[in-house]
């Protein structure tokens, strides 16, 4: 359906940008007419309108005036009219009465959701026809829509064209006193600039025939260079020493070179005078300009100097990149990881380090340094990190980034850090988790192959059908053949689903949380699905041998399906229901795990919590932030999974009265933990972990046969179930 819906989509694109096109094209010629019928008006208007800004700044708020409504009334409200796909198909509609609602509907059932009351086949059997007619009017888009014609526009700007040709001719001083009105901005404009010009008059070059060396700072190590007979304009790294050497065009007993930062801020440097020759120096550490001012032996001040650009140019970061490995990689508590990386930078490095934390815990970072360097521009390093130290537990995640140092000594070494490697510690809980989830894929199989049931009958199957094994063929022989061969395709969706749980199944053997009660059970339901589904491939061989003799019968067909396919049905409903219970009691039991997590967690924080109130100790209090962290992700991950199997897990294994309430209370006692820490309010955090426990219980609802693995209703009926089973 997605196909089509793109079909729809690109159709109702492809409308709009012809509908825009139009309306720019008539834009275009209205705002012409309406040029020239405005200029029309202006003739009349500043015949008896008084010459002044006033006046002028009226005629040009006319002109614009007339200009954007024509821009906003042929064409913005036809721009904001279709900017969305449904308010396109809106407008399709209305001038395309044969379509009714079809657009609109197709896209609200493609796009959003399956209308109420509708199967999904009447939904995409919709979609796909709107789809069709909107490939099929490929290349008539422009026909689709209403469109103003140009022929009248075309004759209207000629007309008004020619008019205005005749005032121009015939009053040519009328026509000219408003296009001196009208030329008010290009006056201003030019007096300003004649102002500009004769200001700049006034300025001219204090010091010539300069000569200007650079020396670079020593840590870029990059040779000293020299500028000669330059404009002044300099461009150097930060830091650079600038040394100047020049002749001053007037007398003077004083010189001295203005600094001017970006910021407006000057700074005077006092230069030295010999004669005539002007020297001194002062260092690149703004953007800005500088200038020389002189003070001649009458006591006149000049500080009329052409202005010279400083540009500073600074010293990058270093670069550092993670080679090996990259991303989020799926490590072992106790694994030594070893991490291949690259630094560089454009004049030197400094120092390697590496910055670990506990991913969510700003408090937890910790920097080590790898590497101290002599300068090099480039690095290329491995470092093994040790996982051991940071007692992990499963799920956690460690961030790694590594950190590089320049050696710049004129501002302060820069750090250039690489992208984060999450080490994530792999966990039991996740693969048990992705088995329930591919036995939840084979249950949808499982109701996929009785679909198919429904979708190919054999006579059998339906009622009021005679199952006389003996009886004449009533059916010709392609008949036969079509249907056998509508059986066979359903055996294909037979034998691969029975593949695909001998598959899961063997997973579930290996997998160390599976109970094996749910183990048992999988593999029985799937050992008797196997067993008949070999009696019916028997069968199955024989009708084909048959088909191949010219021996196929209507009361071969009909033995089969009652004695082969009817209980496979029978047999595969069975088991949709006895899985569909099976993944219940395993959702809880992954469920009560991590209630069991988060127990353990909640004491190891009770006890660091107790000791942290005696010592103060900052390292316990970056522990407890640590085991914080891990409780609010466990309990993220357990009210997630609760919330999604309200619906699927029956009421009375969870008592759903109280999930709702209970998770946001439970939610709120663990985000106010870290406040109750950081307010030093550990009584109160105490209490607060224990409002939690108590709120695990009540949440979770269960029922105390399933608590303590008693007899009774409700999950362990499972138990008894499997017990049948291996039986």
């Amino acid at each position: 359906m997605s196909r089509d819906l793109d079909i729809i989509l690109r159709f109702l694109r492809a409308v709009r940008r012809q509908m825009l096109w139009r309306r720019v094209t008539e834009t275009v010629l209205l705002m012409g007419l309406a040029g020239l019928l405005t200029f029309l008006f202006l003739l009349v208007l500043t015949a008896w309108l008084p010459d002044g800004l006033t006046s002028r700044a009226l005629l040009w708020l006319v002109i614009i005036a007339v200009q954007v409504g024509v821009v906003v009334r042929f064409f913005g409200l036809d721009f904001l009219r279709t900017r969305t796909h449904a308010a396109m198909a809106a407008i399709l509609q209305r001038t395309q009465s044969s379509l009714r609602n079809d657009l609109s509907s197709a896209l609200e059932f493609g796009g959003v959701r399956l209308a109420e009351g509708l199967s999904e086949e009447i939904v995409e059997a919709h979609v796909a026809r709107t789809a069709r007619w909107a490939d099929a009017q490929r290349g008539r888009e422009h026909l689709l829509f209403t469109h103003r014609a140009l022929g009248p526009m075309l004759r209207g700007v000629g007309a008004a064209g020619v008019v205005c040709l005749l005032v121009l001719i015939s009053f040519p001083e009328a026509a000219l006193n408003t296009l001196r009105f009208l030329g008010v901005g290009v006056a201003m404009a030019d007096e300003l600039w004649t102002q500009s010009v004769e200001q700049e008059t006034h300025q001219e070059e204090l010091v010539q025939s300069l000569e200007i060396d650079l020396e670079s700072p020593s840590y870029t190590r990059v040779r000293p260079r020299r500028l000669r007979n330059t404009s002044g304009s300099i461009e150097t790294l930060k830091g650079t020493e600038i040394r100047f050497r020049g002749h001053a065009t007037k007398a003077a007993e004083r010189v001295s070179v203005v600094l001017e930062d970006e910021d407006g801020v000057s700074t005077e440097l006092q230069a030295a005078v010999d004669g005539m020759e002007v020297s001194g120096s002062f260092s690149a550490l703004k953007d800005g300009t500088y200038r020389f001012k002189l003070k001649s032996p009458d006591g006149r001040i000049w500080d009329n100097d052409i202005p010279r650009s400083l540009k500073v140019v600074q010293d990058l970061p270093p670069v550092v990149v993670l080679t090996r490995p990259t991303g989020i990689v799926e490590v072992t508590a106790d694994q030594v990881v070893s991490i291949e990386f690259e630094a560089s930078d454009d004049f030197g490095l400094s120092e390697i380090a590496v910055l670990q934390s506990f991913e969510g815990v700003e408090e937890s970072v910790e920097r080590r340094v790898v590497e101290l360097l002599g300068g090099q521009s480039s690095y290329i390093g491995r470092y093994d990190f040790d996982l051991r130290s940071m007692q992990l537990h499963p799920k956690d995640v460690v961030l790694l980034r590594f950190e590089a140092l320049d050696n710049d000594e004129v501002s302060k070494p820069k750090a250039g850090q690489s992208n984060a490697l999450r080490l994530r510690v792999e966990s039991p809980e996740d693969h048990h988790e992705a088995l329930i989830q591919e036995q939840q894929k084979v249950l949808d199989q499982m109701l996929s192959l009785l679909a198919d049931y429904l979708e190919h009958p054999v006579m059998s199957d339906e009622p009021g059908q005679a199952a006389d094994d003996g009886s004449a063929n009533t059916l010709v022989t392609d008949d036969l053949v079509a249907l056998l061969s509508s059986v066979r395709q359903v055996r294909d969706g037979r034998a691969t689903l029975l593949s695909e749980m001998e598959r899961v199944s063997t997973l579930m053997e290996l997998d160390s949380l599976m109970l094996k009660r749910d183990y048992e059970v999988f593999k029985s339901i799937a050992g008797r699905l196997r067993r008949l589904h070999e009696d019916a491939e028997r069968k199955l061989e024989s009708l084909e041998m048959a088909r191949l003799d010219d021996r196929l019968t209507e009361g071969s067909l009909k033995q089969y399906g009652r004695v082969h396919r009817m209980p496979q049905v029978s047999e595969t409903e069975k088991s949709v229901i006895l899985l569909e219970e099976l993944l219940a009691a395993e959702w809880m039991d992954a469920a009560q795990m991590t209630v069991d997590s988060i127990r353990e967690t909640k004491e190891r924080l009770k006890e660091l919590l107790t000791r942290y109130k005696e010592t103060q100790d900052p390292a316990l209090k970056a522990e407890i932030l640590k085991e914080m962290e891990r409780l609010q992700r466990q309990m993220s991950e357990l009210l997630t999974r609760l919330q999604s199997q309200l619906q699927a897990v029956p009421s009375e294994y969870l008592n759903s009265e109280s999930v709702g309430s209970s998770m946001k209370d439970m939610a709120d006692s663990a985000g106010d933990l870290k406040d109750l820490l950081e307010a030093g309010d550990i009584d109160g955090a105490l209490e607060a972990l224990e409002a939690l426990d108590a709120g695990l219980d009540e949440m979770l609802g269960l029922k105390e046969q399933y608590t303590t693995g008693g007899g009774g209703n409700g999950l362990s009926e499972m138990d008894q179930k499997a017990s049948e089973l291996m039986d």
